[in-house]
């Protein structure tokens, strides 16, 4: 019929190489992948309000900076937390904090059950001990912390560092620093760390 195609995925970094890399499905190896980095609060805010203006509502400033801070900046988070906190307001002309708040809860459960339980499943022994080494830093890790709280060496320690940059779970910051990438994963391997 001469009509043209195209076909758009989204996933995390290592379920996207591992499902590229099959050999069954070798279509998707010459496909272009686009990999988002986080968005900087300003351009979540913008594309928030602009979203809603066409939408046909308003929202309260309260209730935007609220969105903005639970996106975390995470492309996905944002879709999550937009969606939910717009079905909340349902007929309502303007956004308030209160659907922002109902969205936020839906849009953190669905992102738990999404993103965070899978994610941790996929983690190996090693993956989660790394992870879990991290949690004392407030912020970012080094390398040398990790390790030292893991009791291992820094050469063990940097294999389970680059399978965890791998899977999106953490990313480098200034210097030789790095942290958690996924929203809410902290927290999350803090409480599966007091489960055990």
């Amino acid at each position: 019929s001469g009509r043209s195609v195209a076909l758009l995925m989204a996933g995390l970094p290592a379920n996207v190489t591992d499902l590229v890399e099959d050999a069954r499905i070798s279509f998707l190896r010459r496909s272009r992948q686009q990999f988002l980095e986080t968005i900087s609060d300003v351009e979540v805010s913008s594309a928030i309000r602009k979203t809603i203006k066409r939408g046909g509502k308003a929202i309260e400033d309260d209730a935007l900076e609220k969105i903005v801070q639970a996106s975390a900046g995470y492309p996905y988070m944002m879709q999550l937390v937009g969606y939910f906190t717009w079905l909340e307001a349902d007929d309502d002309d303007c956004i308030d904090v209160e659907h922002v708040r109902l969205g936020i809860k839906a849009a953190q459960s669905d992102f738990r059950r999404g993103v965070l339980d899978r994610t941790w499943k996929e983690m190996s022994p090693g993956d989660r001990a790394f992870a879990t080494a991290m949690l004392p830093d407030e912020d970012t890790s080094t390398l040398s912390e990790v390790a030292r709280r893991m009791g291992r060496a820094t050469n063990y320690a940097s294999t389970y560092k680059r399978r965890l940059m791998h899977q999106g779970v953490i990313g480098e910051r200034g210097g030789s620093s790095f942290g958690f990438d996924i929203p809410l994963m902290r927290e999350y391997v803090a409480e599966k760390s007091n489960d055990n």
